[in-house]
């Protein structure tokens, strides 16, 4: 008892938290029951030695799961041999010297330093690969934000300031009817990867993709102010053009005798962001008029622009070249907007 406490006391005080047990049962138990960081047992013990405590652990833990310490009075190979052969990771004989009993137990704990440093990255591995399949099938953003345990409420929804970016291929639909659903297929996977990788860098989100149609967020998950806002989808939509004209390009040189143009249309207002739907159907979703007009305005952009309202041209006229504002009205819309008309080809190189 008298070495059990010193040698308690001593790596107390060398910054260790120590727990004591009496016999070698208690000593499993404890094992058990506090998954330490380290098992130091004296192979003399009252009911069982320490020998067979180490053996019951080991057939639960490895030793680098639960590394343990033998101290014994004997120290012939043979006693040395079988500590070892009973699982111990270390072996120290009576009577002990501090100083090498603090060095074993450093190198000893180190282990569970490394084994919990494996535990973290196989987790973060494990995330990335999560992250990776769900992003196929949901936004980046939404899903980063969710595996990185985000509150609840985060995702319900609330009414929030966010810019809508609407995009359709013009033209997509003929080749439907001309080609090969395998093709067709090919095409548009081509397209939404390529423009995805776009919309992710400019702080964007994928919303939904609808036949040949993209709805892209920019301010929700992930809040961001009025300003960067409009400059991050213009800079989108541009790049969104350049992009879809190389595409063109590429496919009618594999034989598409129908070159395929893009429309955007974009607005920013509130709208109601957040999970929509039932407990076991849920989808992210922006709700709200300024969602319809901006689909309004795609549908009335001339194929290979972008049009978009007041709100988004007046935080970013300093920035790019814009066609004259005008009046129009729009279904389901009893009073006008402002609105006008970017191009591309102008604008490419102002940011």
């Amino acid at each position: 008892a008298l070495n059990r406490t010193v040698i308690c006391e001593f790596l107390n005080l060398s910054g260790y938290r120590t727990i004591e047990a009496d016999c070698g049962e208690a000593a499993y138990h404890l094992s058990i029951s506090e998954h330490p960081d380290l098992v130091i047992l004296d192979v003399m013990m009252p009911k069982i030695s320490g020998y067979d405590v180490c053996r019951e652990l080991r057939k639960q833990f490895s030793p680098i799961e639960l590394p343990v310490l033998l101290i014994s009075a004997h120290s012939e190979p043979q006693d040395i041999v079988a500590g070892f052969d009973a699982g111990a990771n270390d072996y120290i004989s009576k009577p002990v010297e501090k100083n090498v009993l603090l060095a074993r137990t450093r190198t000893l704990v180190m282990l569970g330093d490394v084994k919990r440093a494996h535990q973290e990255a196989d987790e973060k591995l494990a995330l990335q690969k999560a992250c990776h399949q769900l992003s196929r099938y949901f936004p980046r953003a939404l899903v980063e934000r969710l595996l990185n345990h985000e509150q609840p409420d985060e995702f319900e929804a609330s009414r929030r300031l966010i810019t809508v970016l609407f995009a359709d291929l013009v033209g997509f639909t003929e080749l439907t009817d001309r080609f090969e659903a395998e093709v067709i297929t090919d095409l548009l996977n081509q397209f939404i990867h390529e423009m995805n990788h776009l919309i992710e860098s400019h702080q964007g989100v994928l919303n939904e993709v609808m036949g040949d149609g993209l709805l892209v967020l920019i301010g929700a998950p992930a809040a961001l102010d009025k300003h960067s806002q409009a400059q991050e989808a213009v800079k989108l939509s541009i790049a969104m053009q350049m992009k879809m004209k190389k595409l063109g390009k590429d496919w009618l040189a594999q034989g598409l005798d129908h070159n395929v143009k893009l429309r955007i249309g974009l607005h920013q207002d509130f709208a109601t962001v957040g999970n929509i739907g039932a407990e076991n159907l849920i989808a992210y979703r922006a709700i709200g008029s300024g969602v319809n007009l901006a689909s309004r305005l795609q549908a009335d952009c001339p194929p290979g622009f972008v049009r978009l309202t007041y709100p988004i041209y007046a935080l970013t006229r300093e920035t790019f070249i814009f066609q004259t504002l005008e009046e129009c009205h729009y279904k389901g819309f009893h009073h006008p907007h402002r609105v006008c008309t970017l191009d591309p080809e102008i604008n490419q190189f102002a940011f």
